[in-house]
């Protein structure tokens, strides 16, 4: 199991790139300095863009799982973990910061 100061330390990568714009949802996967991929258990760590018609802008949303998962290691017989809500939401914290970062860089 990858301990927390990895998992936040983490790179993050977005599946599909970000410069995809007709792409609204985003597949994020965190890839630690070990060398492993980490993702949500079931449906993976999912960031949404859609149009706020009122405001007139985009807005994000993102879901976490309390349960991550290891996605290319078959050599652990423990392929899946629980993270804490404060590593939850410093998570959340950590990738919104690099899709605008990356966001901002693409010119997005």
């Amino acid at each position: 199991m990858i301990s927390e100061d990895d998992l936040l330390a983490a790179d993050v990568s977005f599946d599909p790139p970000l410069y995809k714009k007709r792409v609204k949802t985003h597949q994020v996967y965190l890839i630690p300095r070990l060398g492993s991929i980490v993702k949500g258990k079931v449906m993976g760590i999912v960031l949404s863009r859609t149009m706020d018609r009122v405001l007139g802008r985009w807005s994000i949303t993102m879901e976490i799982p309390v349960t991550l998962a290891y996605d290319n290691r078959p050599e652990y017989e423990v392929k899946e973990f629980p993270i804490s809500d404060l590593t939850r939401e410093s998570l959340y914290h950590r990738i919104l910061e690099a899709f605008q970062k990356e966001s901002h860089r693409i010119g997005f």
